[in-house]
C-alpha cells in the first residue's frame, strides 16, 4: 500500500505540474500579444544631442523629477533633438503611436547645461501630463515651431504664359496661430517662342509676379504638413516679337487669383522640402496682336482663361 500511495502521489504531482506549465504558457502568450499599458522613461524618451550638451540620462532624470513618475503610457514616445549648428538650440516631438501630438522648439535655450536640461525636462513632463487631454480633443499638433520661413524653388507653368514656361520663385512666410500662415512670394517665368497661325514671325513672353496669400497648414504626420493657399497675384508681362516687318517690345500689368495645394516634409530640423500644385485665374485676359504696315490687325493671340503651375523647393524656418 505505501508503494501504491507513493505512485498515486507522483502521478498527481505530474498532473499539477502539467497544468501549471499550460497555465504559464497561456499567461506568457497573453502577455506577449497584449499591448503594453505603460513603458519606462528610458524606453520612451530618446535624445539626439547634436552639438549641444544634452545628455539622455540627465534629461530623463529631469523628466522623472517633474513628472514624479518613471513610466508613461505605452504608446507615447518623445524624441529630443539638439541642433547640429547651434549649441543653444533644441527641440522635442511627442507622438502617441504614429500621431504627432506635441512639439516645442527652444531657440535659443539657456546657455548653461543644467538649466537647459531643467527647461527641456519641464516642457517634456508638461507635454506628457496633457497628452490625454490632447488625445481626447483630437489635437492636430502644435503650430509650426518657428515664426518665419524663407524658401526658394523651381517652377514650371502651362497656360500662365502662352505655352509652357519655366522659372524660379522665392518666398517669405510668417506663421500665424491655429495652423495658418501669411505667404509673400516673388516669381519669374520665361516662356518658349510662340508663333501665330496666319503670319510668319515669333514672339516670346516673360512674367514677374508678386503673390500675397493666406495658407492653412494642417499637420498630416510627424514631419509632414499640408498646404492650402489662396490669394492675389500682381503680375507684369513682357512680350517681344521677332521676324516681323516691324517688331516691337511691350509690357503690361494685371491681377490674378492664385490658389495652390501642396505638402511640406521636414527633412531635418528647421529645413523642409515643399512641393505645390497651383491654379492661376487672371481677372482679365491678355491679347497680343500683329499689325500690317497700314496698321490693320492681321492676327492675334489671346491668353488662356486659367493656367497651372508646379513648384518644388526648400524652406528654412527661423
Amino acid at each position: 500500500m505505501p508503494e501504491r500511495r507513493s505512485s498515486d502521489d507522483a502521478r498527481a504531482t505530474r498532473r499539477r505540474c502539467s497544468l501549471g506549465t499550460v497555465a504559464l504558457i497561456v499567461c506568457l502568450s497573453a502577455s506577449a500579444t497584449a499591448a503594453p499599458r505603460s513603458r519606462l522613461l528610458r524606453e520612451a524618451v530618446h535624445v539626439t544631442p547634436g552639438i549641444t550638451c544634452l545628455d539622455e540620462e540627465a534629461l530623463r532624470e529631469q523628466v522623472r523629477a517633474w513628472l514624479d513618475a518613471d513610466s508613461v503610457d505605452g504608446d507615447l514616445r518623445v524624441e529630443v533633438d539638439g541642433s547640429s549648428e547651434d549649441a543653444r538650440v533644441a527641440s522635442f516631438r511627442m507622438w502617441r503611436g504614429d500621431r504627432l501630438i506635441a512639439q516645442r522648439r527652444f531657440s535659443p535655450g539657456p546657455a548653461q547645461c543644467a538649466q537647459l536640461h531643467a527647461v527641456l525636462g519641464l516642457a517634456v513632463a508638461l507635454a506628457l501630463k496633457v497628452s490625454l487631454r490632447d488625445e481626447l480633443l483630437g489635437d492636430l499638433g502644435s503650430p509650426p515651431s518657428g515664426k518665419w520661413s524663407l524658401g526658394a524653388g523651381a517652377i514650371g507653368a502651362w497656360k500662365v504664359l502662352p505655352g509652357e514656361a519655366w522659372g524660379a520663385v522665392i518666398w517669405l512666410e510668417r506663421a500665424l496661430p491655429e495652423h495658418f500662415a501669411a505667404h509673400l512670394g516673388l516669381s519669374g517665368l520665361a516662356g518658349l517662342d510662340e508663333t501665330f497661325d496666319r503670319v510668319a514671325g515669333k514672339f516670346s513672353t516673360a512674367q514677374v509676379a508678386l503673390d500675397l496669400m493666406l495658407c492653412a497648414v494642417p499637420t498630416l504626420g510627424a514631419r509632414v504638413r499640408g498646404r492650402l493657399c489662396a490669394g492675389l497675384e500682381a503680375r507684369e508681362w513682357f512680350a517681344s516679337g521677332s521676324g516681323f516687318a516691324v517688331s516691337k517690345d511691350a509690357s503690361f500689368g494685371g491681377l490674378a487669383v492664385s490658389n495652390s495645394l501642396g505638402v511640406s516634409v521636414e527633412v531635418r530640423p528647421s529645413w523642409s522640402l515643399i512641393g505645390t500644385l497651383g491654379l492661376v485665374v487672371p481677372t482679365a485676359r491678355t491679347r497680343i496682336a500683329v499689325s500690317d504696315p497700314a496698321g490693320r490687325v492681321v492676327d492675334t493671340y489671346d491668353s488662356a482663361p486659367l493656367g497651372g503651375l508646379i513648384s518644388l523647393g526648400g524652406a528654412y524656418e527661423f
